[in-house]
């Protein structure tokens, strides 16, 4: 799964990408640990997200990946 998530940088609408797992924080009722992995990607529009969601790359990751996982969350987000 890391290494399909490190391919999705070469996407040239991503301008940004953080990948993470779960810190090793107190747990505490506010914090969802519940996952394995994470990413954040930025795009500059709405245009290069729609862009990314057809991409060959992120197609590939989907194809070669999502047996890797049970459940995907998004949180699309706008600057404020």
């Amino acid at each position: 799964l890391m290494a399909g998530l490190q391919m999705l940088p070469k996407i040239e609408v991503v301008r940004a990408i953080h990948i993470g797992v779960p810190g090793s924080t107190e747990n505490r009722p506010v914090v969802d640990s519940s996952f394995s992995a994470s990413e954040i990607l930025f795009f500059d529009d709405v245009a290069g997200q729609n862009t990314y969601q057809e991409h060959p790359i992120h197609k590939q990751f989907v194809a070669e990946c999502s047996h890797l996982w049970e459940r995907v969350v998004v949180y699309d987000a706008m600057s404020v």
